[in-house]
């Protein structure tokens, strides 16, 4: 434990009200544990007791030598606490083919033309987007930015996933996306150096942490961790309760890292960037804070199961990557245990990650990190692509495929061979008997029947209704509001009469809120239209919200999200009765789920 941890929690004891044995838990409620999770499941971790007996409050607080942590995607790196580089002299015993040219950095190629690239990213109306969003500056007076009239917005939210795939141009600028994504995306880490300290900078501040802290009620472990890493040992200190500024910061100067989770439900300006960038990946994009005192480090070398993006918002941050030790471990599905120096070996890049940066890694990447003398640092974390792989896809798509072959191929349901337990199994496996061979044959026949039954479209919607559950609501813009439910709609006057009543008419054009929206899936003998316009900014906090629609209306949804960008009048949609277009798009636009083209007129 680092030496001004135990001297504050020393001092801080009463503070500790759990019982001498029970062990405090962390929980990241983003699907990604740790730093990089914010974004995308749950990790739990057992930490050491920091609780004491009534009688022994001045006693040390208990230490396990090799305390393990949750798979967590911390994202942050482990070097001694002191920043002082620790020895490693075991090798990787894995060199990926991918790392045989070295990590990139784009720090000597900020030439004049490249600043200008920046330039225009930085004023491009997608970062103007960003920018306009509510801040937390802004919060103590509940004042709301006026969106409406600023021409950076006049085309906001025409095509969620285009505006998507700019955000992350502009997560990555000046680097060509095609490029990141043919030679570095799920290959090798990248760094981009950009010399402009205020690049990520309106994104959040340190004071607005404060705020925050002092506005809202975030709670430790459940929304905010105090961790340490020092002579090997990680540990988190959280006491109970709410995480009031003068704890957090005493916890600060004594050389403790501080973890805010899920941040995008505190700070509208992760809240957009993530949901924007969500667009663009189809999945879920997550998010973790990180505010780390000078000298000191916060978390031990460890992989994540997440592509992490690593955003230096303020100060500066030393990171090793490592490869990964074998091949099991490239692109791996879930997070590793804590490593020691040993393990590790020696990294294959260490970088200085400056305000304005950006460092990307694949999941499966060995990483830690530690601020050097006299810098403390504040970064974010954007996770995506936890459990977003082909396993996944084919662990929905094997067992429905089984299931459809089984009920309708007799051959999956003629018996097994007498001699089949003779031939197969541990014993046997060996053995290259003529019979066995024949076996395996029969069986190689029937995997190529069961291809015949692959439900390649119900594994797809079922993957993506996991997508739908998991991602954060879309925000929607104050000039985009008012062609929508949330703003165009009935209002009560102080003596009780309705003004502004509304009704969609079959002239009316409409399309989807966003891209990804809703998603129409045949499930228990109904037709469901799964949607996201109601989930929480905390991870799975609600359960998957779903409409049941007709048969008869569901050419007009399929129509709507094909559309997609497009806007198309109620009456082109391609059925013939008009009442149940009306009555379609009408229980649409009352979820929030389609916006109009134009505010709907006033009727009496």
């Amino acid at each position: 434990m680092a030496k001004g941890c135990r001297k504050f929690l020393k001092q801080s004891r009463k503070m500790a009200l759990k019982p001498n044995n029970v062990k405090s838990s962390t929980a990241d409620l983003s699907p990604v544990n740790g730093e990089t999770l914010s974004a995308f499941s749950m990790y739990k971790s057992k930490t050491p007791d920091i609780g004491m007996k009534p009688k022994k409050r001045r006693g040390r607080p208990k230490k396990k030598p090799n305390s393990t942590l949750p798979k967590t995607a911390d994202t942050e790196n482990a070097t001694d606490c002191m920043g002082k580089e620790k020895t490693a002299s075991a090798k990787p015993k894995f060199n990926m083919v991918a790392l045989k040219e070295e990590p990139t950095s784009l720090k000597e190629e900020l030439k004049p033309d490249t600043m200008k690239s920046l330039k225009k990213k930085l004023d491009s109306p997608i970062v103007g987007i960003l920018k306009k969003s509510k801040t937390v500056d802004n919060l103590d007076n509940g004042v709301d930015v006026d969106l409406e009239n600023s021409n950076v917005l006049r085309t906001a939210c025409m095509d969620s996933r285009k505006e998507g795939r700019e955000v992350f141009e502009w997560l990555i600028a000046p680097h060509s996306l095609d490029v990141f994504l043919s030679d570095f995306w799920e290959k090798k880490p990248l760094h981009i150096s950009r010399r402009h300290d205020s690049y990520y900078k309106f994104i959040l501040t340190i004071r607005s942490i404060d705020k925050i802290l002092r506005q809202e009620v975030l709670k430790f472990t459940e929304n905010i961790d105090i961790t340490s890493y020092d002579n090997g040992v990680r540990e988190t200190h959280n006491p109970v309760g709410r995480a009031l500024p003068h704890v957090v910061w005493d916890f600060y100067t004594n050389k403790c890292s501080v973890r805010i989770l899920n941040p995008q439900t505190y700070f509208p300006r992760i809240h957009t960037l993530n949901a924007s960038l969500q667009e663009y990946f189809n999945c879920f994009v997550g998010a973790n804070l990180y505010l780390t005192p000078p000298d000191s480090q916060g978390f031990a070398p460890h992989y994540d199961d997440i592509e992490a993006f690593v955003l230096q918002i303020e100060g500066k941050k030393l990171w090793k990557i490592y490869a990964p030790l074998s091949q099991d471990e490239v692109l791996p599905r879930i997070s590793s245990k804590n490593f020691t120096p040993e393990e590790v070996g020696n990294p294959i890049m260490e970088v200085v990650l400056e305000a304005g940066d950006v460092l990307y890694f694949p999941r499966g990447f060995i990483h830690q990190a530690t601020t050097i003398e006299g810098e403390y640092s504040l970064h974010v974390t954007i996770s995506t692509y936890q459990k977003h792989s082909w396993a996944d896809y084919f662990e929905k798509l094997l067992p429905q495929a089984l299931e459809t072959a089984i009920q309708n191929d007799v051959e999956f349901r003629k018996g097994v061979p007498f001699d089949l337990y003779q031939n197969l199994g541990l014993i046997h496996s060996d053995s290259k008997s003529p019979r066995r061979k024949e076996i395996f044959n029969q069986i190689n026949t029937l995997l190529g029947r069961l291809t015949k039954h692959l439900p390649c479209d119900y594994a797809a919607d079922e993957v993506f209704k996991g997508f739908v559950h998991d991602a954060l609501p879309p925000i929607i813009p104050e000039n985009e509001r008012h062609l929508t439910v949330f703003g165009d709609s009935d209002r009560i006057n102080v003596n009780g009469v309705l003004k502004n009543r509304v009704e969609i008419q079959l002239d009316t054009e409409v399309k989807i809120l966003r891209a990804n929206i809703l998603r129409m899936v045949t499930e228990e003998d109904s037709i469901r239209l799964y949607h996201s316009i109601e989930n929480s900014k905390v991870y799975h906090e609600n359960e998957i919200q779903f409409l049941e629609i007709d048969d008869d209306v569901a050419p007009c949804v399929e129509t709507l999200i094909n559309t997609y960008p497009n806007f198309i009048a109620v009456k082109d949609l391609n059925i013939d009765n008009d009442d149940s277009k009306l009555q379609l798009v009408g229980a649409l636009w009352e979820r929030g789920l389609v916006k109009c083209k134009y505010p709907l007129e006033f009727i009496n």
